[in-house]
């Protein structure tokens, strides 16, 4: 069954593999010293809501996309890192 989230899932999956095939730099965590991470990013959002007798009311499915930033810093004992993501958008 197709759904009308179909056709947004072929320019995430195209975004993804473009990405994936460029030049990656170490992903080793530096001896000491700061590093910070900047990514493309997607979600995919998938809802479904049910009554009591298990019969579908809602349902909302697609991707949205966004971003990621992470920052690490590691001394000689220890590695301190956060990072966020986020995304904006709608699905149906």
């Amino acid at each position: 069954m197709q759904t009308s989230t179909t056709p947004r899932f072929w320019p995430a999956l195209c975004i993804l593999l473009v990405l994936a095939l460029l030049p990656h730099g170490a992903t080793a965590q530096p001896k000491n010293g700061s590093e910070i991470t900047l990514a493309a990013a997607v979600l995919h959002f998938g809802y479904q809501e049910f009554d009591d007798y298990g019969t579908l009311l809602d349902r909302e499915d697609g991707n949205i996309p966004g971003f990621f930033i992470g920052l690490s810093h590691a001394s000689d004992r220890w590695v301190f890192a956060g990072d966020v993501a986020y995304h904006t958008g709608d699905v149906t």
